[in-house]
């Protein structure tokens, strides 16, 4: 069996694997229709007949984010015709890149960063709590990652909307966009195969150890020299905040982090 990556050359010829970001790089648009705001275009070209089911599933994924009280900007996707297909679009509130959470914890001082931290693990914390209400197979996810975070106004902003991360029994259409997505001219059914594996790979957005984990991860790589400061932090809002079902799962997350040598 070849390797995956040979796989991946065969089947996306011309694409590097640090191509396989959705959209590219947003941009501000400076005039027409929205003016102002960014703008991500989708990489590939979509199927009339997925366009409808795509654009659903993240109006869904908004509000779902949005009821469980994360705070998301003004969003939402649309498409555009090209070609033989369409593109689809997200089209987003501007943000100067300065108020990226990325940005400000690396330029904060150390109580700031604390706050920050906390704010962040928060954020995540609403999904944790409202996934443990749910029936079971069902969940809402979330990307762990200070740049998928703005600051202003003394809040955070989630702007990391796709793939639409909403699980039903298990399964969510972020599995059928990723393989489809990843693997563009390979055989349907070799998309289909390798929904299982890609479920395995974007656990990290469902689960509690890592969804909070990865925030503090993403913090210390960012400051370093923080990192005693911000494990301690995060291991007293696990034990005050979390409900005890994803305390010791975020706990033990953060033990392996401690023993990472390098952040």
């Amino acid at each position: 069996m070849p390797p995956l990556f040979e796989r991946f050359r065969r089947w996306s010829p011309g694409k590097k694997p640090l191509e396989l970001g959705f959209y590219s790089k947003p941009r501000l648009e400076t005039q027409g229709e929205y003016a102002g705001k960014i703008v991500k275009e989708y990489r590939g070209l979509v199927p009339i007949r997925e366009v409808s089911e795509t654009m659903d599933a993240h109006l869904e994924y908004v509000e779902k984010l949005r009821g469980a009280g994360v705070n998301v900007p003004e969003t939402k996707m649309t498409f555009k015709r090209e070609g033989e297909g369409f593109r689809l679009l997200i089209v987003q509130k501007a943000f100067p890149t300065a108020l990226v959470l990325s940005n400000v914890f690396a330029k904060a001082g150390e109580d700031e960063c604390v706050g920050l931290l906390k704010a962040a693990m928060s954020e995540a914390n609403k999904l944790v709590s409202l996934n443990a209400r749910l029936p079971q197979g069902d969940a809402v996810g979330f990307h762990p990652s200070l740049r998928n975070f703005m600051v202003q106004g003394g809040r955070l902003h989630y702007i990391d909307t796709f793939p639409p991360l909403v699980r039903k029994k298990g399964a969510g259409l972020e599995e059928k966009i990723i393989a489809a997505h990843a693997f563009e001219h390979a055989p349907a059914l070799a998309q289909r195969l390798s929904r299982p594996f890609t479920r395995l790979t974007t656990q990290e957005y469902y689960m509690p150890g890592k969804m909070i984990g990865g925030i503090v991860h993403s913090a210390i790589r960012r400051r370093p020299e923080l990192k005693e400061k911000l494990l301690a932090t995060a291991r007293e809002f696990a034990k005050k905040q979390l409900h005890p079902g994803a305390r010791q799962a975020v706990l033990g997350k953060l033990d392996k982090i401690a023993k990472l040598r390098k952040p």
